[in-house]
């Protein structure tokens, strides 16, 4: 990867800043937040706006419309948009970096040139209907149902957690068109007018007060089979095109604006004093060399998605999981930092912690990202096989037998942590550090032994109890919480619950961290369905 500036590039990022300077000032003021009809109006006047100076779709190939930029232009212009305070993509988040992309990949000429152009001038909106409320993190679990008559399909089912649902114009949509067919094979992807008979909107409103989110209801919605994006029952297939930009391209515009935050965290401790403790001074330092790593591996991820052919690949699922967490911690030294301030729901930074906390579950949980990681990338089998080999995760994950308490690499636990033979129970055991998880020992050539109860948030260690301060926010195995609220979290917590936070007519908040948690029974928990490539 090589991301020398070249001065073509340079002199697109001095062309960028001047015209930013000119554009900027002619905006309108941003709307309330939860006023969606006048987002979706400021959202798409700023599209508008980009189109008609020649850069939207700057990654976008050219023959979808797009300007065919280099890896490197398309870094140059996040940073530069961020620097100067430009809007984000907002309601053009799942046109711009979801739906459009995957068309642009995967869809027919007439598919690209009905749907793209009019995502770039900003005329339409997308949303995306995948997650169900009764799939869980498993999306190949997914009930919507349609089936063929004549040129059109018939679908009926529910959607969950559908960003932008109330002002989409379309939506991408994911049904089980192949009943019989293996949960992955029956799958087909469709685009749906959202103005269609038979659709049904209701917003949900978040921890934050947004309702951006929303369930969506489908009674015999009829869809025009030329709408379907892919083969009939190939739409796991598209599905994972689709994944892959979500979380491998989507957000690196957000790590731009998280290095600005912290930024301004830093100048808020100095000027309010705290910067005179050395632990938030730590803190801070470790975020910073935190995204400034993130940022490195998101130069990666654009560039290896332009070598190939402008899909990324599994390395998204690293800049996810890390990126969800990270995101969290810098907003939980926002509080730190601005101490009793950090409770006033007015303050923008208290409503972003809020929303920071789907972040570990929406665009797929970081346990899942963790098994995509383990079986893609390392080519590790999938836990509870048999001969597969115990691992254990650093902060954030597994801590096994010989595993540290915070920190390293995913390696295999060695023979210490199978010394207790075919036997031993497969307990689950604590992870160390922020976003600890449960996780079962892996069957076959014997376990790590029964873990004793944990107790006051205390993680384990191969069967031995961690002290709490070391196991670092961990969620403790049988008998104590650690972590956020000391719950444990149930094998289903995933995509489908919990985005943002949402508080439901009881006050109380479901999903996101500190929920009630059910402990898992004879299996392991925070896991996709055994067999899937689950989000």
């Amino acid at each position: 990867m090589d991301l020398t500036r070249t001065p073509e590039e340079e002199e697109f990022r001095a062309g960028l800043r001047t015209w930013l300077a000119k554009a900027l000032p002619s905006l309108p003021p941003k709307p309330s937040p939860d006023d969606w009809p006048a987002r979706r109006a400021y959202d798409l006047g700023w599209q508008r706006m980009l189109y008609d100076a020649g850069y939207a779709g700057l990654h976008w190939p050219l023959d979808a419309g797009g300007r065919g930029a280099t890896p490197t232009q398309h870094l140059i212009f996040l940073e530069e948009t961020e620097k100067a305070g430009a809007p984000y993509v907002g309601a053009n988040f799942v046109g711009l970096l979801h739906a459009g992309p995957t068309i642009a990949a995967e869809g027919t000429p007439e598919q690209r040139a009905r749907w793209l152009p009019p995502v770039l001038r900003g005329e339409e909106v997308w949303c995306q209907g995948f997650s169900e409320p009764d799939a869980g993190s498993d999306l190949a679990a997914l009930r919507t149902r349609a089936w063929r008559d004549g040129d059109d399909y018939v679908v009926s089912g529910s959607k969950i957690w559908t960003s932008h649902a109330e002002v989409a114009d379309w939506c991408e949509l994911l049904v089980r068109t192949d009943p019989a067919a293996p949960k992955h094979r029956g799958i087909s992807w469709l685009a749906l007018r959202m103005d269609a008979p038979g659709v049904t909107v209701r917003p949900l409103r978040t921890l934050a007060g947004s309702t951006e989110f929303a369930e969506v209801f489908l009674d015999d919605v009829r869809v025009p089979v030329a709408h379907r994006v892919g083969a009939e029952n190939d739409g796991w297939r598209v599905t994972m095109v689709t994944l892959s930009f979500e979380r491998g391209t989507a957000f690196v515009g957000e790590v731009v604006a998280c290095r600005r935050v912290l930024g301004e965290l830093a100048r808020e401790a100095h000027r309010n004093g705290r910067w005179d403790d050395p632990v938030l001074r730590r803190h801070l330092g470790r975020l910073n060399a935190e995204f400034r790593a993130l940022w490195r591996l998101t130069q990666w991820n654009v560039s290896e998605a332009q070598s190939t052919g402008g899909v990324p690949g599994v390395g998204g699922s690293v800049f996810k999981l890390r990126y969800s967490h990270a995101r969290q911690e810098l907003y939980d030294a926002a509080a730190e930092v601005l101490g009793p301030d950090a409770a006033d729901l007015g303050r923008e930074w208290t409503l972003d912690r809020l929303s920071s906390l789907s972040y570990t579950i929406a665009a797929g949980t970081s346990q899942i990202q963790r098994n995509i990681v383990a079986e893609r990338i390392l080519g590790l089998p999938k836990g509870g096989e048999a001969g597969a080999v115990p691992t254990h995760r650093g902060s954030e994950g597994v801590a096994g037998r010989g595993a540290r308490a915070a920190g390293g690499a995913l390696r295999p636990c060695g023979a210490a942590g199978r010394r207790r033979g075919a036997g031993a129970r497969p307990d689950a055991v604590a992870g160390a550090g922020r976003g600890g998880v449960l996780r079962a020992a892996a069957a076959g050539g014997g376990g790590r032994g029964r873990a004793r109860p944990a107790r006051g948030g205390a993680g384990v260690r191969g069967g031995r109890t961690v002290p709490a301060a070391r196991a670092a926010g961990g969620h403790a195995s049988r008998g104590g919480g650690g972590g956020r609220g000391g719950h444990r979290r149930d094998r289903g917590d995933g995509r489908a619950r919990g985005a943002r936070g949402v508080a439901d007519a009881g006050g109380r908040r479901t999903g996101g961290h500190g929920g009630s948690r059910a402990p898992a029974v004879g299996g392991p928990a925070h896991s996709a369905a055994p067999g899937t490539g689950d989000r």
